[in-house]
């Protein structure tokens, strides 16, 4: 069966997939790291009506004809999730305390680095 799927809106669909899920999995690597399990469980799956909606948006039904199409919106997914804790293991190297926040905690790791280059000048 033919799949038709406009891919302007396809690869706008999975562009937000990633961008969304980039924040959640900071937020995961937070609670993985503080053993907070509840709100590990809530990071993964929150983002997860978004993506379907996202799916939807774009014209892809769940079916197998969609197969391929689904397997990009899942690896966008793990993608967005994956790059969210690199993020967070970035500022935590640095010695940014981290939380749950990704905006906070790179905006405050921002400031600071400003602070430093202007007292360093």
């Amino acid at each position: 069966m033919h799949v038709d799927v406009n891919a302007s809106m396809l690869l706008a669909a999975l562009a937000l997939t990633l961008l969304v899920n980039v924040p959640f999995g900071y937020w995961r690597a937070f609670a993985k790291r503080s053993r907070r399990m509840l709100e590990w469980a809530i990071a993964v799956h929150a983002p997860v009506p978004v993506v379907v909606v996202l799916r939807h948006w774009a014209g892809v039904q769940l079916s197998l004809d969609y197969a391929g199409v689904i397997a990009l919106f899942v690896a966008m997914y793990f993608a967005g999730q994956r790059v969210g804790a690199m993020i967070h293991g970035i500022l935590a190297s640095r010695g940014c305390m981290t939380g749950r926040n990704m905006f906070d905690d790179v905006l405050r790791f921002y400031r600071a680095a400003s602070r430093r280059l202007q007292g360093a000048g």
